[in-house]
């Protein structure tokens, strides 16, 4: 992932030193693969634990819910058999906290439904099934995938 935590606030570099915790703790997470990383930060070990994370964690900014997001579905998006309300919400806050002005821009839309959003999730999937492990960030791939289809419809 690009970046560790929005939590964390640093005011300069002199705040972060080889004596601190957080130093020890990020360079470690550099060399961590994602699932281990999720157990140390998030203490999500399973499925079921993103999808309490997902509903619990509904207030947390929406950066962080990007990178669990990405997490989630680095490691077990290749078996994605559906999507749940939890998941289609944080894929909505990207919309329309992130994506918003070029999705009206590029396709005219204001918005996606839900039913729209889980189809073309869905579409996102089979189309990089075959190279689902290979891809870094799949939100930022999906919304390549997303302005594409949607040029398309509209």
């Amino acid at each position: 992932m690009n970046s560790v935590s929005d939590e964390i606030k640093i005011n300069n570099e002199s705040d972060v030193n080889e004596n601190t915790d957080i130093y020890k703790d990020l360079l470690l997470i550099k060399v961590m693969p994602i699932d281990e990383i999720m157990k140390f930060i998030y203490e999500i070990n399973t499925l079921d634990d993103y999808m309490v994370w997902f509903k619990t964690n509904k207030e947390k900014p929406i950066n962080t819910q990007k990178r669990v997001l990405d997490c989630y579905l680095s490691i077990y998006g290749y078996d994605l058999l559906s999507i749940n309300d939890d998941i289609l919400e944080v894929f909505q806050k990207l919309i329309n906290n992130f994506w918003h002005y070029q999705l009206v821009n590029k396709t005219g839309l204001n918005n996606i439904d839900n039913i729209m959003l889980k189809d073309l999730i869905m579409k996102y999937h089979e189309t990089h099934k075959d190279r689902w492990k290979n891809i870094e960030l799949h939100t930022d791939t999906f919304k390549l995938f997303l302005f594409n289809k949607l040029k398309k419809i509209s």
